[in-house]
C-alpha cells in the first residue's frame, strides 16, 4: 500500500538536506538550487500516484539522485559515482 504524498511536508523535512547534498555535487549554489527546483517539480508531477510510493524518503532521494544525474548529463559533467543519500559518502581512501 502506498503513502500519501504531502508536498509541503516533503519541502519542510527534506529541502535543507537535499540542497546540502546537491551543493556538494554541482559546480555552484545556483545549480544546486536549480536541481532542487527540478526535484520538487518532479515530486509535484508524480504526487498524484501515491500507490506507487512505499517509502517517501527513498522516493525523494531517488528523484534527487535522478535529477542530479540529468543535470550532469546536460552540463557535460560525468561524475564517477553519485551516492544515493547524504550519508552514503565515500572517503578518499575508498577510491582506487
Amino acid at each position: 500500500m502506498g503513502q500519501t504524498v504531502e508536498i509541503e511536508a516533503i519541502w519542510r523535512d527534506f529541502s535543507e538536506r537535499l540542497l546540502g547534498y546537491l551543493r556538494r555535487h554541482v559546480a555552484n549554489r545556483e545549480d544546486a538550487e536549480d536541481v532542487l527546483q527540478q526535484v520538487m517539480l518532479n515530486i509535484q508531477l508524480r504526487a498524484g500516484d501515491p500507490a506507487s510510493v512505499t517509502s517517501i524518503s527513498g522516493w525523494v532521494w531517488a528523484l534527487t539522485r535522478n535529477a542530479l544525474v540529468d543535470h550532469h548529463r546536460r552540463t557535460g559533467r560525468q561524475p564517477t559515482r553519485v551516492p544515493l543519500r547524504d550519508d552514503d559518502v565515500w572517503s578518499d581512501d575508498a577510491v582506487p
